[in-house]
């Protein structure tokens, strides 16, 4: 289990958390005690819950309750461009993970692995970043493939962290979401002349319960496949998480 010292400091995706680290901490951010400690930094606990609540949703763990389904007007309010994390918590980003690499070395139910490297790293956050930039994503892929030491690992990490905090274009999650069919069309029971009939949050839903039923490895290596939840429910306030 995740250490308190640990703990306070992770900004890393839920989706590197064990499942009863996951439960713990998210029931932790809906008390009272919790929302006080981020008062200066509001979008970051409603972020925060909300990354934390898809994810157990994902993995079957929780059913959304309304506390986190009114928070997510919460975060629409205070969801801002300028967003960022600390300069002091990215600067830790690669000592979290080594961190967790050893709190976890008997864990084995984390849905995306620690990356022992820059490349595996990026794999995870590929079609995130995507969705929020297709020249970025561009941008990245070829500094990696010539900067891919250790040392550029925190670098790489600050610009991936930040940039899931901003809120992608529908147009761009569609895109991304086109991807994502392509590796599970053959075990979903979507037709693919029926896929553009979709709106984008039953598409998405579709990918991840294809992708739990197949077992897909690389999709369920993605960081997408479990944020990206949060962005297609803005764009439709009125629809309710299935």
């Amino acid at each position: 289990m995740i250490n308190k010292e640990i703990k306070k400091n992770l900004i890393i995706s839920p989706a590197y958390f064990s499942d009863k680290d996951l439960i713990k901490e998210y029931n932790e951010l809906k008390t009272d005690e919790a929302r006080t400690s981020y008062k200066k930094n509001e979008w970051e606990y409603y972020y925060r819950l909300y990354t934390m609540a898809v994810e157990l949703k994902l993995r079957n763990l929780i059913s959304i309750d309304d506390f986190c389904l009114q928070s997510i007007f919460e975060l629409e309010k205070i969801s801002k461009t300028e967003n960022q994390f600390s300069e002091e918590l990215i600067e830790n980003s690669l000592k979290q993970f080594e961190e967790l690499k050893e709190c976890y070395k008997n864990e084995t139910n984390s849905r995306l692995k620690i990356p022992k490297n820059i490349q595996t790293l990026w794999m995870q956050h590929k079609y995130s970043i995507m969705a929020r930039s297709v020249s970025l994503y561009k941008e990245i892929g070829r500094f990696i493939s010539k900067n891919n030491k250790a040392e550029h690992f925190e670098q790489v990490y600050s610009i991936l962290i930040n940039e899931l905090l901003k809120r992608p274009k529908l147009n761009s999650i569609f895109n991304v979401l086109q991807h994502m069919w392509g590796y599970i069309s053959d075990f979903s029971s979507v037709k693919k002349s029926e896929v553009s009939k979709l709106d984008l949050y039953s598409l998405f839903i579709e990918i991840q319960k294809s992708t739990l039923k197949a077992n897909e490895k690389y999709l369920m290596q993605q960081t997408a496949l479990s944020e990206l939840e949060i962005w297609i429910l803005l764009c439709d306030k009125n629809k309710k998480m299935m």
